[in-house]
C-alpha cells in the first residue's frame, strides 16, 4: 500500500536520481502493470489513490507523450 506514496514522491525526483520504472504483463508495449526499479529489485505499484494525474506522469517518464486512459486493479 506505501508503494503509490513511494512512487508520486519519487516522481519529482525520477530525472535526477535516475529513479527506473517500466510496464510489464501488456499486450503492447505502451500498457501494462507498472513497476519501479527499488533497491536493486522491480516492484508492483499499489494502486491506492491512483489517479489520472499519477498515470500520466508515468507515462511521460516511460516516454510516451500523454496519457489515453489508466485503469486500477
Amino acid at each position: 500500500m506505501h508503494w503509490i506514496l513511494l512512487v508520486v514522491a519519487l516522481f519529482s525526483l525520477e530525472f535526477a536520481s535516475g529513479i527506473e520504472v517500466r510496464l510489464v504483463g501488456g499486450k503492447h508495449s505502451y500498457e501494462g502493470r507498472i513497476e519501479v526499479f527499488y533497491k536493486g529489485k522491480w516492484k508492483a505499484v499499489c494502486d491506492h489513490k491512483w489517479d489520472r494525474k499519477a498515470a500520466r506522469v508515468v507515462c511521460r517518464m516511460l516516454g510516451y507523450p500523454d496519457l489515453l486512459r489508466f485503469t486500477k486493479g
